[in-house]
């Protein structure tokens, strides 16, 4: 019978032990791969066709001008890794109307935001009644909102204000 070679087994050990940490290094980074969130708040004037669309019985001598389309976006996805996660999005259209008069005209809003998937989108499209308003007190009234984005495993909590993502067209 032929003696094992003591060195060939620490080198074999070694090789096992070394392929074993780089597995575990690689994994565990893939574990705090950070969540990615992309945001936008856009706010542009309405076209001809657009306006040609909104209601303004009730409003006397109404202009072009007088609107803006707020488009909103939130898209976050992260790896499997990540067991839980909770987004708190604020109600737009009530932090447009909480400035002084009604100012959340016509619009939608869409949310998908499953449990057992690993991404949520959040949408708001409508059109803002803004008479009377510079783009500053328009970013002023949307700074009054945050997102709230909480992620288990990575200990992540974020809050992000929404004037600060505004961008004018």
């Amino acid at each position: 019978m032929k003696k094992f070679n003591t060195t060939a087994i620490l080198v074999i050990l070694l090789l096992l032990c070394t392929v074993y940490i780089m597995y575990g290094i690689l994994t565990s980074n893939k574990k705090n791969d950070p969540p990615k969130i992309d945001m936008t708040l856009k706010v542009s004037y309405l076209t001809d066709d657009e306006y040609s669309t909104v209601g303004t019985v009730e409003l006397e001598n109404p202009q072009k001008d007088d609107f803006r389309i707020i488009d909103f976006t939130l898209n976050v996805s992260h790896s499997d890794k990540i067991d839980y996660r909770k987004i708190i999005v604020p109600n737009l259209e009530e932090i447009a109307n909480s400035y002084d008069i009604k100012r959340y005209w016509t619009g939608n809003s869409f949310r998908q935001d499953n449990a057992s998937e690993n991404f949520a989108t959040y949408t708001y499209n409508f059109v803002f009644y803004s008479k009377g308003l510079n783009d500053q007190q328009i970013k002023d009234i949307f700074s009054k909102g945050n997102i709230t984005l909480s992620f288990a495993n990575n200990f992540i909590e974020d809050e992000l204000n929404l004037g600060n993502y505004m961008q004018f067209e």
